[in-house]
């Protein structure tokens, strides 16, 4: 059986997603949890409902975690890779959405500003996931 080359980059990105999956969880149910009172407080220039964000945020966490776990389990699994690969490819589309709902939801500089480092802080860890599945697919 041949070892997976992927396998190390699959396991630690699997467990960080696995930990800021579960905080990322938390933190979108209390805020969903918060949501209609920062929608009367805190009205949002663009329009969009604080619920619409955490709601969307709440989905992207859960896919995190489902990732994080799928990464640990089929670490060794070679023909497993090209899935992996796809999640990978799949959450890099969830930070880029989720960043320009940031942008629309936090008006001014500073939201702006905060939705650009998210998103470039935000695709390093689905691309060293992809180069973990890659390193697997071509072991193939």
């Amino acid at each position: 059986m041949t070892q997976a080359p992927g396998r190390k980059f699959l396991l630690v990105t699997g467990i960080l997603y696995v930990i800021f999956g579960g905080i990322a969880i938390f933190t979108s149910a209390s805020g969903i949890a918060s949501a209609s009172f920062w929608d009367l407080v805190l009205p949002t220039a663009s329009g969009m409902s604080w619920n619409l964000y955490y709601s969307f945020t709440l989905i992207a966490a859960l896919f995190q975690l489902l990732i994080g776990i799928m990464g640990i389990i089929n670490r060794d699994k070679l023909e497993k890779a090209s899935l992996l690969r796809i999640f990978g490819f799949a959450d890099i589309g969830f930070v880029v959405v989720a960043a320009i709902m940031g942008m629309l939801i936090f008006s001014g500089a500073l939201g702006g500003a905060t939705a650009f480092f998210s998103l470039g802080v935000g695709v390093v860890l689905p691309i060293l996931y992809i180069i973990g599945a890659q390193k697997n697919l071509a072991a193939q």
